[in-house]
């Protein structure tokens, strides 16, 4: 007789829940709660909403908007989205916890570099009270 793995048990019903966060905003209601609830900061390259998580205890949680009217190539929303993406991976560890973010990407963005970038999120962060 075949032994289940420790763990587990042969009912796939009855396997226990975990849940997993990810670490994005990533569906309309978490984008919409931000947006109508959140503090927002101002800078020159984007608009930082912050609000408090549904979660407590969950890491710092983080969304992008670039429209189309930001940026009409693909291309060039991709590639802000990505640095963006990079610069909040690196700032994660010295967030608070349980705060969630939006980024609203300005049209001065797209054409600004990466530590321009960097050095404004820093700075928004800082005023908007998310950092450690």
């Amino acid at each position: 007789m075949e032994q289940p793995l420790q763990g587990t048990t042969k009912n796939p019903k009855k396997m226990p829940v975990t849940r997993h966060f990810s670490l994005s905003l990533t569906k309309d209601s978490e984008f919409d709660r931000v947006m109508k609830g959140g503090k927002a900061v101002f800078g020159p390259y984007f608009t930082l909403k912050t609000t408090t998580g549904k979660i407590p205890g969950t890491p710092a949680r983080f969304g992008i908007v670039i429209s189309v009217k930001t940026a009409k190539r693909s291309v060039d929303r991709s590639k802000t989205k990505r640095q963006l993406n990079e610069i909040i991976r690196l700032a994660r560890p010295q967030c608070k916890i349980g705060l969630w973010s939006v980024l609203i990407v300005k049209p001065e963005a797209i054409v600004a570099d990466y530590q321009a970038l960097e050095k404004e999120f820093m700075y928004l962060a800082t005023k908007a009270g998310i950092l450690q």
